[in-house]
């Protein structure tokens, strides 16, 4: 599975995300599917029943955005989502494309 960003730069874009929005399950819109990762993955598995994958060792999970209807399954458990979707994309560097991100609360 490649997502298109180096594994170790998506860490810190998901860690900082995470920071910000700890309480929140963080879905990340990549292309037409939302994707959870590391616990929000894990926990996607559980509630939802979906298959968890690895990407590089980390725990992923997600859904297309056409069963976005999940996201309020989530939320009448009582969970809190986020999703971040890439507003920019900038230059290749070393670690990958710099992304910037807008955050939406579900």
């Amino acid at each position: 599975m490649n997502f298109g960003v180096p594994i170790v730069k998506f860490r810190e874009e998901w860690n900082e995300a995470k920071r910000e929005h700890p309480n929140a399950i963080l879905l990340f819109r990549m292309a037409d599917h939302l994707e959870a990762f590391f616990d929000d993955a894990e926990l996607l598995e559980k509630v939802l029943e979906l298959r968890c994958t690895r990407w590089d060792n980390v725990p992923t999970a997600g859904f297309p955005t056409k069963h976005e209807h999940l996201i309020g399954r989530l939320k009448e458990l009582g969970h809190t989502v986020g999703v971040y979707t890439p507003t920019e994309i900038g230059e290749y560097g070393t670690t990958g494309y710099k992304r910037a991100y807008a955050y939406e609360e579900k």
